[in-house]
C-alpha cells in the first residue's frame, strides 16, 4: 500500500498533463479528417497544376484549371493578365529550366483560397529568344508559396512569392552594392 500511495503521489500531477496530451493528439487527427469535399477538390486542383503544368509543363489543361482573365501576381514580375500571358510565362520558365520540379511541402484551404507552400529544384540551362542572359548552369535549390483564389472552379488570381535575391545567388549572380556618391 505504502508504494501505491508514494507513485499516487508522484504522478497525480501528471494525470491531467496526460489526459490533456492524449485529448490534443485525438483533436488534432479528428481536425484533419474534417476536410470538406470542395476543400479536396480544390487542392487537388493544386495538386494538377504543380505535378502536370509546373513539372510537366503541360500547357494543355490550363484552360481547365485557370480562368481566361486570370491575375497573377508574383516578387519576380509585374501583374500577369490573363491566360496566354500566364501561358506564356510559364513556357518561358521552362525554357530557362528545363529540369525544374516542385515538390508541394503543404497546402491549406480557407474559403475558395488555397495556400501552397512548395519547393523546387532545378538547373538554369536554356536561354530566352528575347534575352542577352546566358545560361549559368548551376543547380538551385528554393522554396516558396503561392495563393490560389478560385472562383466558379478556377483560378482567378495567384500570388507568387519567394527569394528571387536567394535563387540568383545559387545561379551565380552578385549583389554589387551602388557606388557611393562623393556629395552625400
Amino acid at each position: 500500500m505504502c508504494i501505491i500511495r508514494r507513485l499516487h503521489k508522484k504522478f497525480y500531477y501528471l494525470l491531467p498533463v496526460i489526459a490533456l496530451m492524449a485529448f490534443v493528439v485525438c483533436m488534432s487527427g479528428y481536425m484533419r479528417q474534417k476536410e470538406s469535399a470542395p476543400q479536396k477538390e480544390l487542392k487537388a486542383k493544386v495538386r494538377r497544376i504543380v505535378y502536370e503544368v509546373w513539372n510537366k509543363g503541360n500547357t494543355d489543361v490550363i484552360d481547365e484549371l485557370y480562368s481566361t482573365e486570370v491575375v497573377l501576381q508574383s516578387t519576380s514580375s509585374k501583374y500577369i493578365n490573363g491566360l496566354e500571358a500566364n501561358i506564356r510565362r510559364l513556357e518561358n520558365r521552362r525554357i530557362l529550366y528545363p529540369d525544374i520540379e516542385f515538390t508541394i511541402n503543404e497546402m491549406i484551404v480557407k474559403g475558395n483560397t488555397v495556400m501552397l507552400l512548395w519547393a523546387c529544384k532545378g538547373t538554369q540551362t536554356g536561354q530566352l529568344p528575347t534575352s542577352s542572359v546566358k545560361p549559368t548552369y548551376k543547380h538551385f535549390r528554393l522554396t516558396g508559396c503561392c495563393f490560389f483564389h478560385f472562383e466558379e472552379e478556377k483560378v482567378v488570381e495567384e500570388w507568387e512569392i519567394y527569394d528571387r535575391l536567394t535563387l540568383m545567388q545559387q545561379l551565380g549572380y552578385k549583389l554589387v552594392p551602388p557606388k557611393q556618391n562623393d556629395n552625400n
